[in-house]
């Protein structure tokens, strides 16, 4: 029998994404819009994980931590969080609720069900971490609030956020009726919270990957060089497309049996070109 995850999220496209992943997978998704809504569910359904947002509505995911651990019937069920918060924020939830794993947003289909697979394995091999008394986790306030806040957000992505208001007022400000006494750009900007721009990357990497998609390889060029990704491609004697990006270039190599066969770019001078 298939394991069955509830996902408890506010974003109804997330807890659609995410069951759409799941199930794809061979998993049977159980969806939930907060905490209380989560713990009604617990009352009639049994499920094997909780993949669980931090920041939702009425309650939030410490809060429904505090009453899963209160429950005699549901206090062992083994929980992975999912956020964008920063890694002291995952790592302070983790710990002060015995969460068995966490995933950052934005996490792909990939990343989300190797996440999953894990915590199952270790639910499964009594490798999780113990679990809190309900009473012996701390009060709420005692914890480092996570921010919501597009002021917070480190500089890049700050400046990330203001041009994707600006591109959004452009693509459907002429489609709405003005607003009285505002910007559609500024209530954008007000809406693209950390958590948002993380639920909206997991979106664009579903829709631009696919959820069987095929896709290898991931990361930041910063760490891990060009050269060594192609020559790690060379090595496996590897064939598809390798997208290196910024916000505003792109190039798409294009690898046949690891050797670079041709190029395609958007945003870059042709100073840059060389043969084709």
């Amino acid at each position: 029998m298939s394991a069955r995850i509830l996902v408890v999220d506010d974003s109804a496209t997330i807890r659609k994404v995410v069951g759409a992943i799941l199930s794809a997978h061979g998993f049977d998704p159980l969806l939930a819009g907060d905490g209380r809504d989560a713990l009604d569910l617990l009352q009639t359904e049994k499920v094997d994980l909780i993949l669980l947002d931090f920041v939702m509505p009425r309650m939030n995911g410490y809060q429904f931590c505090r009453e899963l651990r209160a429950h005699p019937d549901h206090k062992s069920l083994p929980v992975v969080l999912m956020s964008a918060k920063s890694d002291k924020i995952r790592g302070q939830f983790v710990q002060q609720t015995g969460a068995i794993d966490a995933i950052a947003k934005p996490f792909d289909a990939r990343g989300l069900i190797a996440v999953v697979e894990g915590a199952l394995k270790k639910q499964e091999e009594g490798r999780q971490r113990p679990v809190p008394e309900a009473d012996a986790m701390p009060d709420e306030a005692a914890l480092d609030r996570p921010s919501r806040g597009f002021s917070e957000m480190p500089p890049h992505r700050a400046r990330a956020a203001e041009e994707l208001a600006a591109a959004l007022d452009q693509i459907v400000g002429p489609e709405l009726p003005p607003l009285d006494g505002d910007s559609l750009q500024a209530a954008f900007l007000r809406a693209l919270t950390p958590d948002a721009m993380g639920s909206l990357s997991t979106l664009l990497r579903v829709i631009d990957f696919g959820v069987n998609n095929r896709e290898v390889l991931a990361g930041d060029i910063s760490v891990i060089s060009i050269a060594e990704v192609l020559q790690l491609l060379d090595l496996q004697r590897q064939s598809g497309a390798l997208s290196v990006y910024t916000r505003k270039r792109e190039i798409v190599l294009h690898i046949r049996k690891g050797n670079l066969d041709w190029a395609a770019f958007r945003g870059l001078g042709d100073e840059y070109l060389l043969g084709r």
